[in-house]
């Protein structure tokens, strides 16, 4: 599946690894959402807490999937926006997680 062109982008230029030991981005990290409503999107990155990262198939949104409950939120427009939103928190992901208005998520 394609990637949305900003990740893609970064991707290329940076590769793979950790940001602040906060976010992963591996190889293993990556996988095609199957079910819920993120079908057809994928997990690209995962956090200190196990965390998923993905983005969906249709608009390219970002969005936050707990690992310890099925739900899930919104969390930026784009890859760019995120990456800019999480430079402008210090790359406190957990906090802005914890912000988060989460719905329920149907596996």
């Amino acid at each position: 599946m394609p990637l949305p062109d900003d990740l893609r982008e970064w991707l290329l230029q940076v590769g793979y690894g950790d940001l602040d030991d906060d976010l992963s981005f591996r190889a293993q990290w990556f996988a095609a959402i199957r079910t819920g409503q993120l079908k057809g999107g994928a997990i690209f990155a995962q956090d200190g807490l196990g965390n998923f990262y993905a983005f969906d198939a249709s608009e390219r949104h970002i969005y936050y999937l707990s690992r310890s409950e099925p739900v899930y939120a919104k969390i930026s427009a784009s890859f760019t926006e995120f990456l800019e939103e999480l430079i402008r928190r210090d790359y406190k992901l957990e906090d802005w997680v914890d912000e988060l208005e989460t719905r329920a998520y149907d596996w």
